[in-house]
């Protein structure tokens, strides 16, 4: 699960470095988001890991401050909740 069809992103920026080893995550980076209308100005970062079902997602959100770790744990807890609610 991705972003839009019709968004680009552009300028990616890895943070490689903030990665754990051995993590579920398989991408942290930041980029510019673009459509055929028009680009962002903002920087957005992506992390893109591996759920439970070893299938690959991706988010987009403006957090800089947590580990790519602890974005991906934040979601999969999310997730479990909803799951468990319906």
């Amino acid at each position: 699960m991705g972003p839009k069809d019709n968004i680009q992103m552009n300028r990616k920026k890895s943070l490689q470095g903030r990665r754990t080893e051995g993590a579920s995550v398989i991408a942290d980076f930041t980029c510019r988001l673009k459509t055929p209308q028009k680009q962002t100005k903002q920087r957005h970062r992506v992390v893109q890991f591996l759920d439970y079902e070893s299938q690959v997602l991706s988010f987009i959100t403006s957090l800089m401050n947590v580990t790519a770790e602890e974005m991906a744990d934040m979601y999969k807890s999310r997730w479990a909740i909803e799951s468990f609610f319906r």
